[in-house]
Parts: structure tokens; C-alpha cells; sequence
């Protein structure tokens, strides 16, 4: 059975609501990594010093830096959702618009 314009639209509406919902957990997870770990890594810095110290901060930037990769990942994913939903949208209104329009004989 064809979808209706309708179900059509809270498809697209549902898809888009979950690509925001992505975009602001990559917000999220950029605000932890830029400002939260960058200030615990000044306190470190400046509470603990010596070799330790500098290793400790090494593993540490590599965690902010997966965590900020994954941030993009996830902007790149919930782009991704926007596209392919604007698309199937688009399709599916035309097959709808096809197949109302046809005249059987």
C-alpha cells in the first residue's frame, strides 16, 4: 500500500528530528573535550609537575582528540540522515504524485 502525504511528512519530520538529536550530542561531546578537558588539563599542569604529569596530559589529549572525532562523526552522520531523508521524501511524494495522477482503462 502507498504511503500518504501524511505519513510521508512525519517520516521525513522523524528522520530530521533524530539528525538534531545527533548534531546536539556532537555538541555536546565538543563542549566536554574543548572546554572541560582543557581546563583540567591547566589544573594538572599547574598541580602536578614532572614526567607523570606530561604523560598523564599526552593520554589525556588523545582521549579529547577520539572525543572530538567521534563529535564529527556524528555531525557527519546526522548530515548523512538530512540527506537521505530529504531524498526518500522527495521520491516518495513523486511516486505518490505518479500514481494519483495515473488513468486505468
Amino acid at each position: 500500500m502507498a504511503k500518504s502525504r501524511y505519513t510521508i511528512s512525519m517520516d521525513y519530520t522523524r528522520a530530521v528530528e533524530q539528525a538534531e538529536r545527533l548534531e546536539k550530542l556532537a555538541g555536546s561531546l565538543s563542549a566536554v573535550a574543548n572546554d572541560s578537558m582543557n581546563s583540567c588539563f591547566s589544573q594538572i599542569r599547574s598541580a602536578w609537575k614532572g614526567n607523570s604529569s606530561n604523560a598523564y596530559i599526552q593520554k589525556g589529549q588523545k582521549v579529547q582528540t577520539d572525543i572530538l572525532k567521534l563529535s564529527k562523526n556524528l555531525r557527519s552522520a546526522a548530515n548523512t540522515i538530512r540527506t537521505v531523508a530529504k531524498n526518500t521524501r522527495d521520491m516518495e511524494l513523486r511516486a505518490l504524485e505518479i500514481a494519483q495522477s495515473r488513468t486505468y482503462k
